[in-house]
């Protein structure tokens, strides 16, 4: 007869007091159980909306995919009791009122592949439900073309109306954002903490936004308000900048106007426009040959404005940080270090100043077929992924380096006075080993200040002035191949007297 088998059981320790804890929340058989719709609105909502500017930046990109010309954006008490945003778009019809908070509804796109050719700004369908549930009052105010009057509605933290009324409106569409963070006491305190830096935040945005190119055709202004009395400031104002097209049906400009609306006359009086395309260097073969424009070199173009490098007696909008950097893909503002890493390293390349100013200022739109880039990385919107980043980043650096040449001045070769101290610079060479000879002596031997004979054939002279007109011009004497100096011709050490000329005197004399 044989013994029936016995179950050993083994028992962890602290798995009673889990069971223990699940009975007491009311556990069934698991402790998986899916989060309640309440509760996965509010975590959701404060992943879309971090801070007062990215809740400027949602309402602003509503009233531009609305086809808006004139944008208001009011804020009070630096965003901290209200941000308001009003516009001259389409409106919204009534029957599409209800929806508007509701979580992933939106007009942009149907499926996921509509991606791939999205145009607009937004295409979430998130940003007014989050915004419901990161503030204590949401009030919409709209009207359409074919309607007579405007409809007021208020929305609860859930995104469900509380109270809907008929108003005076004109077309287009206002959204009243009140207490931002009033439901996150976390984040509140933090916002009335910082918020002269949050304020700086949600102004830079809209600085982006005003000098977007695919924004040329509307007019903005940004007002602030302090205190319940307080006067109401004017922060950005920047109009239109549709007319006076030039014969390729743009702006010729337009961009140096925007720059000097948000920047100042000053500051655009310093820039300069780019355009260049992102592609290879065809050889001379493909020159000659006729390509189609969707060949494999092609990956788009690069437009927009950049600083004057920093030339000596040259006023530069280059600043000590990177505050007025803005970059755009197929319109869009975007953060992207890497791009903004590449105009940094070249621009302080091509700068002859010794100063700080090694951020240039700049609004650059990279243009790039949509297929190459994913727009949907982020939340915000601003973080895109390049399928050919390294080629985009290559193309990029060999094109601003061009760009830059050509705005300062000289080929790489020859120039000025200021394309000579540049070109050096950028390479590393340190001018002030360069030996100066006199004009009538340019092709004689030139005796350096170490006691060496140097034939002035191993030398370019090149000329201050580029069309050699300037007869009071002193030449430069630029080293072309490396020097070679053999053992032999190099003199015994001597010891030098007080009473002797010092090496700087030697120098002046010649």
């Amino acid at each position: 007869i044989m013994a029936p088998k016995t179950t050993t059981t083994t028992t962890r320790v602290g798995d009673d007091d889990d069971g223990q804890q699940q009975q007491q929340r009311g556990g069934g058989g698991g402790g998986v159980r899916p989060i309640d719709a309440d509760s996965v609105h509010r975590i959701c909502s404060g992943q879309v909306i971090l801070d007062v500017a990215s809740c400027a930046k949602e309402l602003l990109e509503n009233s531009l995919d609305a086809g808006a010309t004139n944008v208001e954006i009011r804020v009070k008490e630096f965003g901290l009791e209200c941000v308001e945003v009003s516009d001259n778009g389409s409106g919204v019809a009534r029957e599409d009122v209800p929806l508007l908070t509701q979580k992933y509804a939106t007009s942009k796109l149907r499926e996921f592949k509509d991606l791939e050719k999205v145009g607009t700004f937004g295409f979430r369908g998130e940003a007014l439900s989050s915004l419901c549930g990161t503030c204590r009052r949401l009030v919409v105010t709209t009207r359409t073309a074919s309607e007579d009057s405007g409809l007021r509605v208020t929305f609860d933290k859930n995104g469900n109306i509380e109270t809907e009324e008929i108003c005076a409106r004109s077309v287009g569409t206002t959204v009243r954002v009140e207490e931002l963070f009033q439901p996150l006491p976390v984040r509140r305190k933090q916002f009335e903490r910082n918020k002269a830096k949050e304020y700086g935040k949600l102004l830079r945005v809209l600085q982006g936004y005003a000098l977007a190119s695919e924004t040329s055709r509307c007019r903005f202004v940004a007002t602030h308000q302090q205190g319940k009395n307080g006067a109401r400031q004017t922060v950005l104002q920047c109009r239109a900048t549709c007319s006076s097209l030039n014969g390729e049906g743009r702006n010729k400009n337009g961009f140096r106007d925007r720059v000097a609306s948000v920047f100042g006359a000053r500051a655009a009086e310093s820039v300069f426009e780019i355009d260049f395309c992102l592609e290879r260097e065809k050889s001379i073969d493909e020159i000659e040959v006729e390509e189609d424009e969707d060949e494999d070199y092609r990956f788009g173009r690069c437009k927009g404005w950049v600083s004057l490098p920093g030339l000596e007696n040259k006023i530069t909008s280059a600043r000590a940080s990177a505050d007025r950097q803005f970059f755009y893909v197929n319109g869009r503002p975007v953060d992207y270090p890497k791009i903004a890493k590449t105009l940094n390293e070249t621009f302080r390349a091509y700068t002859a100043t010794m100063t700080n100013a090694n951020y240039p200022s700049c609004a650059l739109n990279f243009e790039v077929p949509k297929h190459l880039v994913d727009v949907n990385v982020s939340p915000d919107k601003r973080t895109v992924m390049f399928t050919n980043e390294h080629d985009v980043l290559m193309y990029f650096r060999n094109g601003i380096k061009k760009s830059f040449e050509h705005a300062a001045g000289g080929n790489g070769e020859r120039g000025s006075a200021d394309g000579l101290v540049r070109n050096f610079r950028a390479t590393g060479v340190d001018l002030s080993q360069v030996p100066n000879a006199p004009p009538e002596h340019a092709d004689a031997m030139v005796d350096t200040p170490n006691g060496m004979t140097i034939d002035s054939k191993d030398f370019e002279v090149v000329d201050d002035d580029d069309n050699g007109e300037d007869v009071n011009a002193t030449p430069a004497l630029l080293p072309m191949p490396p020097i070679k100096i053999k053992m032999e011709d190099l003199e015994e050490p001597t010891r030098v007297s007080a009473d002797a000329p010092t090496q700087q005197q030697q120098q002046q004399q010649q």
